[in-house]
């Protein structure tokens, strides 16, 4: 239940700092924004769950996407660059080792 607690938290931390980048955009990239932000966490606690639960991953994915978040709010002019990084790490993650 920890886990799943702190995974919510860092993808609604995430969800935030995009709503905060996108407030004056058009609608639709905050929803593709919410989308995204909620597919990663069900992704992340589906392989917690039910596929395997490992600390070391689950430490790896909440850091990452806390630092990356942190990276896109002190540099809102790399937006592309760092969501292109955020999903990067996101696929180097869910691969299987």
């Amino acid at each position: 239940m920890d886990y799943i607690c702190a995974t919510a938290l860092v993808a609604y931390q995430l969800f935030g700092l995009f709503a905060r980048l996108l407030v004056f955009r058009d609608r639709r990239y905050l929803v593709i924004a919410c989308i995204f932000t909620a597919l990663l966490c069900g992704q992340h606690v589906y392989r917690m769950l039910f596929i395997h639960f490992d600390y070391g991953y689950h430490v790896k994915v909440n850091v990452i996407v806390g630092k990356l978040s942190w990276c896109l709010d002190r540099n809102a002019i790399l937006f592309e660059v760092n969501a292109f990084l955020i999903c990067s790490c996101m696929v180097i993650l869910s691969a299987k080792w």
